[in-house]
């Protein structure tokens, strides 16, 4: 069984140090101590806090999937542009919004502006000053508009993280971002570009972080891309929409000159999901990128390296899209020829 640090351990519960050592000292989470007075935990004793087996019983309980048939695909395309998840399910009762949302995903049917901005609307309406933030149980990420999407993809790629509440009872995860001074106000421009997904912002002189309420999208995302509680796989059903929006996001998390040539600093991925991943991305934006090792204090990781050519292709565009979205010009510096 692995034994944790402790920023370990808070990085895979999700919890600050501090948080950590006072749910240790009450006796909620089991720790001991090595011969050198610091303080180590066990993965099973940190599984137990999460409630990690029942969740586990839950993911084996699975609906019997129903097939579709003819006329609910054509209810789909006539209607699916025009109508939120749950109106679609009073007219197509055979299947979940969430069935729902994957289908029309799979045909191409995609949400009219109108009924994002629709969307949008609810959302902001339901923003209050209490504790708990809700989002729509039923929304999907296909509900969101494609730069959402893309921001939120380059982000999850990048310094964003899906992680569980302490709360046991709650059976969601949420997502969250951190980033340290000299990034505070680009941190804040994230917060506020993902506002449909209701994220609170905090930030003092040193950082700032942004959280957004658990929902099923995120647990779902982290079912998909996490292992061991870290960041590791890269699925195409979840990564494979990305565009030079979403890649920028994530360049500008990662990313940077290092020597003579702007790269993607990608280590918590595995290397194989990595090269398919870049593969894929060459060919639908047509560019060059290539994966190459490098020596690190943790041994042999990856990058992501942009050629020069692609500097030519790619930079224009972004900067245009940092024209476009109000990126803030603090970070501008990163796509800056010289």
């Amino acid at each position: 069984m692995k034994i944790y640090k402790i920023t370990e351990a808070s990085d895979y519960l999700g919890v600050s140090i501090n948080t950590l050592k006072t749910l240790a000292n009450n006796g909620k989470i089991k720790s001991f101590k090595t011969t050198g007075e610091h303080r180590r935990f066990r993965q099973e004793d940190l599984d137990a806090y999460m409630g990690v087996e029942k969740e586990k019983q839950e993911k084996l309980t699975v609906k019997k999937q129903v097939g579709w048939i003819q006329s609910e695909i054509e209810i789909l395309l006539e209607k699916g542009s025009e109508l939120f998840l749950h109106e679609l399910a009073e007219l197509i009762p055979r299947h979940s919004p969430i069935a729902i949302g994957a289908k029309k995903n799979r045909i191409g049917v995609i949400s009219s502006d109108n009924l994002v901005s629709k969307r949008s609307s609810i959302n902001r309406g339901k923003r209050d000053d209490s504790k708990t933030c809700i989002l729509d149980s039923n929304l999907t990420l296909n509900d969101f508009s494609n730069s959402i999407r893309q921001c939120l993809i380059g982000s999850l790629l990048g310094d964003g993280c899906v992680t569980k509440p302490s709360n046991r009872n709650c059976n969601n995860y949420y997502f969250s971002e951190c980033h340290h001074e000299k990034q505070i106000e680009y941190c804040n421009w994230k917060s506020d570009f993902l506002k449909d997904l209701q994220p609170r912002f905090y930030s003092s002189e040193k950082r700032a972080e942004f959280v957004t309420p658990s929902h099923p999208i995120f647990t779902e995302i982290r079912s998909l891309v996490y292992e061991n509680g870290n960041k590791n796989r890269l699925p195409l059903e979840l990564f494979g929409e990305l565009d030079e929006f979403g890649l920028l996001i994530w360049y500008l998390d990662d990313g940077g000159r290092y020597g003579r040539a702007q790269s993607i600093t990608s280590k918590l991925f595995n290397t194989d999901d990595l090269k398919y991943l870049v593969a894929h991305i060459n060919k639908t934006l047509d560019i060059g990128l290539y994966v190459k090792g490098y020596e690190h204090n943790e041994g042999i990781m990856s990058k992501i390296v942009i050629s020069a050519n692609d500097r030519n292709i790619l930079f224009p565009i972004w900067n245009k899209l940092f024209d476009k979205y109000k990126i803030p010009e603090s970070m501008r510096y990163k796509i800056k020829e010289n």
